[in-house]
Protein backbone atom coordinates (compact mmCIF):
# COMPACT_ATOMS: atom_id res chain seq x y z
CA UNK A 1 0.00 0.00 0.00
CA UNK A 2 2.68 2.62 0.84
CA UNK A 3 4.35 1.92 -2.54
CA UNK A 4 1.04 2.63 -4.34
CA UNK A 5 0.47 5.83 -2.36
CA UNK A 6 4.00 7.00 -3.16
CA UNK A 7 3.46 6.25 -6.86
CA UNK A 8 0.13 8.14 -6.89
CA UNK A 9 1.73 11.14 -5.14
CA UNK A 10 4.62 11.14 -7.63
CA UNK A 11 2.26 10.94 -10.61
CA UNK A 12 0.03 13.73 -9.25
CA UNK A 13 3.09 15.88 -8.45
CA UNK A 14 4.40 15.34 -11.98
CA UNK A 15 1.03 16.33 -13.47
CA UNK A 16 0.88 19.49 -11.36
CA UNK A 17 4.45 20.41 -12.34
CA UNK A 18 3.67 19.70 -16.02
CA UNK A 19 0.64 22.01 -15.80
CA UNK A 20 2.31 24.82 -13.82
CA UNK A 21 5.71 24.98 -15.58
CA UNK A 22 4.37 25.96 -19.02
CA UNK A 23 2.21 28.62 -17.35
CA UNK A 24 5.22 30.12 -15.56
CA UNK A 25 7.26 30.08 -18.78
CA UNK A 26 4.39 31.75 -20.67
CA UNK A 27 4.11 34.50 -18.02
CA UNK A 28 7.87 35.11 -18.13
CA UNK A 29 7.87 35.32 -21.93
CA UNK A 30 4.82 37.58 -21.91
CA UNK A 31 6.31 39.95 -19.33
CA UNK A 32 9.81 40.07 -20.94
CA UNK A 33 11.98 41.76 -18.29
CA UNK A 34 14.35 43.18 -20.94
CA UNK A 35 11.39 44.99 -22.52
CA UNK A 36 10.76 46.91 -19.31
CA UNK A 37 14.43 47.84 -18.92
CA UNK A 38 14.50 49.15 -22.51
CA UNK A 39 11.24 51.07 -21.93
CA UNK A 40 12.64 52.78 -18.80
CA UNK A 41 15.92 53.59 -20.55
CA UNK A 42 14.06 55.11 -23.51
CA UNK A 43 12.01 57.33 -21.21
CA UNK A 44 15.16 58.43 -19.37
CA UNK A 45 16.89 59.27 -22.68
CA UNK A 46 13.91 61.44 -23.65
CA UNK A 47 14.70 63.54 -20.54
CA UNK A 48 18.44 63.71 -21.35
CA UNK A 49 19.32 61.01 -18.81
CA UNK A 50 21.17 57.72 -18.97
CA UNK A 51 19.64 54.94 -16.83
CA UNK A 52 21.66 51.84 -16.05
CA UNK A 53 20.59 48.86 -13.98
CA UNK A 54 22.79 46.10 -12.55
CA UNK A 55 20.25 43.57 -13.83
CA UNK A 56 17.15 43.87 -16.04
CA UNK A 57 14.02 45.27 -14.40
CA UNK A 58 12.14 42.29 -13.00
CA UNK A 59 8.35 42.19 -13.01
CA UNK A 60 6.60 41.37 -9.76
CA UNK A 61 2.92 40.48 -9.78
CA UNK A 62 2.00 40.40 -6.10
CA UNK A 63 0.71 42.12 -3.99
CA UNK A 64 0.28 44.45 -6.98
CA UNK A 65 2.06 44.65 -10.34
CA UNK A 66 5.46 46.35 -10.13
CA UNK A 67 8.94 46.49 -11.61
CA UNK A 68 11.79 45.78 -9.23
CA UNK A 69 15.01 47.63 -10.06
CA UNK A 70 18.46 46.70 -8.74
CA UNK A 71 21.72 48.63 -8.92
CA UNK A 72 20.28 51.89 -10.25
CA UNK A 73 22.58 54.52 -11.78
CA UNK A 74 21.04 57.65 -13.27
CA UNK A 75 23.31 60.17 -15.00
CA UNK A 76 22.95 63.08 -17.37
CA UNK A 77 23.84 61.92 -20.90
CA UNK A 78 27.60 62.29 -21.39
CA UNK A 79 28.26 63.21 -17.73
CA UNK A 80 31.03 61.66 -15.66
CA UNK A 81 29.29 61.74 -12.27
CA UNK A 82 25.93 60.04 -11.66
CA UNK A 83 23.00 62.10 -10.40
CA UNK A 84 21.55 59.17 -8.47
CA UNK A 85 22.85 55.84 -7.21
CA UNK A 86 20.52 53.42 -5.45
CA UNK A 87 20.68 49.78 -4.50
CA UNK A 88 16.94 49.13 -5.04
CA UNK A 89 13.83 50.71 -6.42
CA UNK A 90 10.28 49.65 -7.21
CA UNK A 91 7.85 51.08 -9.74
CA UNK A 92 4.23 50.08 -9.18
CA UNK A 93 2.37 49.98 -12.50
CA UNK A 94 -1.16 49.05 -13.57
CA UNK A 95 -1.82 45.66 -15.16
CA UNK A 96 -2.28 47.13 -18.65
CA UNK A 97 1.32 48.45 -18.62
CA UNK A 98 2.58 44.87 -18.17
CA UNK A 99 0.66 43.70 -21.20
CA UNK A 100 1.83 46.35 -23.66
CA UNK A 101 -0.45 49.27 -22.71
CA UNK A 102 0.81 52.82 -22.16
CA UNK A 103 3.50 53.28 -19.55
CA UNK A 104 1.96 54.57 -16.35
CA UNK A 105 3.65 54.69 -12.96
CA UNK A 106 1.33 54.51 -9.98
CA UNK A 107 4.04 54.64 -7.28
CA UNK A 108 7.82 55.02 -7.07
CA UNK A 109 9.80 53.64 -4.12
CA UNK A 110 13.58 54.05 -3.79
CA UNK A 111 15.67 52.60 -0.97
CA UNK A 112 18.97 54.23 0.07
CA UNK A 113 19.51 56.60 -2.86
CA UNK A 114 22.57 58.84 -3.03
CA UNK A 115 21.92 62.06 -4.95
CA UNK A 116 24.85 64.19 -6.14
CA UNK A 117 23.68 67.79 -5.98
CA UNK A 118 26.39 69.08 -8.38
CA UNK A 119 25.46 66.49 -11.03
CA UNK A 120 21.75 67.26 -10.58
CA UNK A 121 22.29 71.01 -10.92
CA UNK A 122 24.49 70.51 -13.99
CA UNK A 123 21.79 68.40 -15.69
CA UNK A 124 19.08 70.93 -14.77
CA UNK A 125 21.18 73.82 -16.14
CA UNK A 126 21.32 72.02 -19.50
CA UNK A 127 17.54 71.67 -19.80
CA UNK A 128 15.77 73.93 -22.30
CA UNK A 129 14.28 77.03 -20.66
CA UNK A 130 10.61 76.92 -19.68
CA UNK A 131 8.35 79.28 -21.60
CA UNK A 132 6.69 81.92 -19.45
CA UNK A 133 5.46 80.71 -16.08
CA UNK A 134 4.82 77.15 -17.26
CA UNK A 135 5.48 74.55 -14.53
CA UNK A 136 8.19 71.98 -15.25
CA UNK A 137 6.96 68.84 -16.99
CA UNK A 138 7.30 66.07 -14.41
CA UNK A 139 6.32 62.44 -14.92
CA UNK A 140 2.89 61.57 -13.60
CA UNK A 141 2.96 59.26 -10.59
CA UNK A 142 -0.57 58.58 -9.37
CA UNK A 143 -0.04 57.61 -5.73
CA UNK A 144 3.29 59.32 -5.17
CA UNK A 145 6.91 58.80 -4.29
CA UNK A 146 8.45 57.14 -1.22
CA UNK A 147 12.20 57.51 -0.63
CA UNK A 148 13.86 56.03 2.46
CA UNK A 149 17.35 56.23 3.97
CA UNK A 150 18.70 58.57 1.29
CA UNK A 151 21.57 61.02 1.21
CA UNK A 152 22.36 64.21 -0.69
CA UNK A 153 26.03 64.90 -1.37
CA UNK A 154 28.14 67.58 -3.01
CA UNK A 155 31.41 66.00 -4.06
CA UNK A 156 32.47 63.92 -1.06
CA UNK A 157 30.60 66.09 1.45
CA UNK A 158 27.33 64.70 2.85
CA UNK A 159 24.81 67.56 3.00
CA UNK A 160 21.77 65.51 4.12
CA UNK A 161 21.67 61.98 5.50
CA UNK A 162 18.92 59.60 6.66
CA UNK A 163 16.66 61.36 4.16
CA UNK A 164 13.04 60.24 3.97
CA UNK A 165 10.76 61.82 1.42
CA UNK A 166 7.10 61.13 0.82
CA UNK A 167 5.12 62.91 -1.88
CA UNK A 168 1.50 62.50 -2.83
CA UNK A 169 0.13 62.22 -6.34
CA UNK A 170 2.46 63.93 -8.85
CA UNK A 171 0.70 65.55 -11.77
CA UNK A 172 2.43 68.28 -13.78
CA UNK A 173 1.03 71.72 -12.96
CA UNK A 174 -0.77 70.61 -9.78
CA UNK A 175 0.37 71.05 -6.17
CA UNK A 176 1.19 67.89 -4.21
CA UNK A 177 1.78 67.12 -0.53
CA UNK A 178 5.42 66.63 0.44
CA UNK A 179 6.93 65.36 3.69
CA UNK A 180 10.74 65.38 4.16
CA UNK A 181 12.92 64.46 7.14
CA UNK A 182 16.72 64.26 7.23
CA UNK A 183 19.78 64.86 9.37
CA UNK A 184 22.10 67.66 8.28
CA UNK A 185 25.68 66.93 7.29
CA UNK A 186 25.63 63.24 8.19
CA UNK A 187 25.32 64.11 11.89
Amino acid sequence: MPHRVRLIVLVLGGLVAAAVLPGLIAIYLLLQPDRFTAMLQTQARAAGLDLRLASPASPSLFPRPALDLHGITLSAEGANAPILLAERGRLAVPWHTFFGGPTVITQLQIDSPRVDLDALQSWMAGLPPQSGNAPPNIPRIDTGVDITNGSVVRGNEVLLDNLSLRAGSLVSGHPFPLSVTATVGGA
